[in-house]
């Protein structure tokens, strides 16, 4: 099999799994500013939170909400969003929850597993 056909083939598989993951996977949003105190006090949890949800399925985002989509605005309002840092997830079903927790990274990885994400 030459060189071409297996890099060809190997791409073909990673998308099939991101396929896959992005269907069953959660999505955790963190809604921040730059400016805001508490939001920059907990950025070090939610990177090892990050860096955990790496092998699993759930998909963290940040949204910097100087900066955000008007998808992403809407988002915030519709979970009740007024102040940040806030922290929602959304699953394939659309079942949505807001962290009320302390902030860390266990604390995250915990919530998610209570509320039947696949983590």
């Amino acid at each position: 099999m030459e060189s071409s056909h297996v890099i060809i083939l190997g791409l073909g598989v990673v998308l099939i799994l991101w396929l896959i993951a992005s269907m069953y996977s959660v999505t955790v949003y963190r809604f921040h500013k730059p400016s805001c105190p508490h939001c920059i006090s907990s950025e070090p949890e939610w990177k090892k939170f990050k860096y955990k949800c790496m092998f699993k399925l759930v998909n963290p985002v940040d949204v910097d909400m100087t900066t955000a989509t008007s998808k992403q605005q809407a988002l915030f309002q519709n979970m009740g969003g007024s102040t940040v840092p806030k922290v929602m997830a959304v699953y394939p079903n659309g079942y949505r929850t807001e962290y009320t927790g302390e902030r860390t990274s266990d604390g995250y990885m915990h919530w998610l597993a209570t509320n039947d994400a696949v983590v």
